[in-house]
């Protein structure tokens, strides 16, 4: 399956009591291949090495590093947050959002706008969650042709493209949270009408009223979350474009605050 150089280059730098692991997915830079190889002992990972099977020069390597690792996490963060994102229930959305169409269709102006804008929020949320379960369905089909057709064999611009993917989720995440964010006080109005108009109870159900509560009760987890992904001053005033580039140079500028002692780590690497 691998190249017998590989294995080679595996077996020298094997310590005492260590097995590794030889990662299927390689990138081919200028024509040469390189592979990343992990060791571990007694269950605890341990070092590795990036080695090629093909006479590459220093920078090449340095750079083949920098992609594989590139490739690694964003993989790793699409597989673990955009399958998780990809997967949330949505029926409280879903069912708000009829009730919310309801009072729209039968009431007339009863409230209209603060109605209007949660069920424009609510549309919304819904929308990008069909964008975020589409590009979550293309990396997946992607990957599955990059090991099926490509034998795990990435490029540079594999590697961009995934970037950009992860990228998209981000921005999706980014505006479902604050949009929710800012119609907390709108649902408010909406869960405290519930119980003072009559009309709106012959709309409500027990279980839909459940739901606006909580998208009411919701402003200091919203707060919480999106803290988490928010790294440039007026983030919510960009477009997705702006947000994409954005989100990709500030990715690789942490990336490069430790990829330097990263290299260290590799048992046949030179640091610089």
């Amino acid at each position: 399956m691998f190249p017998q150089k590989i294995i080679k280059e595996a077996e020298k730098y094997k310590k005492v009591f260590e097995k590794y692991t030889i990662n299927p997915n390689f990138l081919q830079l200028n024509g040469k291949d390189f592979y990343f190889v992990f060791y571990r002992r007694f269950k605890k990972d341990t070092e590795m090495i990036l080695t090629s099977p093909d006479n590459a020069f220093k920078e090449e390597y340095h750079r083949a590093f920098e992609l594989l690792v590139y490739f690694l996490t964003n993989a790793s963060s699409i597989k673990r947050n955009g399958t998780e994102r990809k997967n949330i229930n949505m029926i409280a959305y879903e069912k708000t959002k009829s009730f919310l169409k309801d009072i729209a269709r039968d009431t007339g102006t009863i409230n209209k706008p603060v109605f209007d804008k949660c069920l424009n929020t609510i549309t919304s949320t819904l929308n990008l969650q069909t964008e975020c379960i589409e590009l979550v369905e293309e990396y997946e089909s992607f990957m599955k042709k990059k090991r099926e057709v490509d034998g795990n064999r990435f490029f540079p611009e594999d590697v961009d493209h995934i970037q950009t993917i992860l990228a998209e989720l981000d921005y999706i995440q980014f505006q479902q949270l604050n949009n929710e964010l800012n119609t907390c006080d709108e649902f408010t109005i909406i869960y405290d009408e519930l119980h003072s108009n009559n009309l709106l109870r012959g709309y409500v159900t027990a279980e839909v009223r459940r739901y606006i509560k909580e998208f009411s009760k919701s402003k200091d987890r919203l707060e919480r979350e999106i803290r988490k992904i928010t790294y440039f001053d007026d983030q919510e005033d960009f477009m997705r474009e702006e947000h994409i580039r954005a989100f990709k140079d500030s990715y690789k500028e942490m990336q490069q605050r430790y990829l330097s002692k990263l290299k260290c780590k590799a048992r046949n690497f030179d640091c610089y």
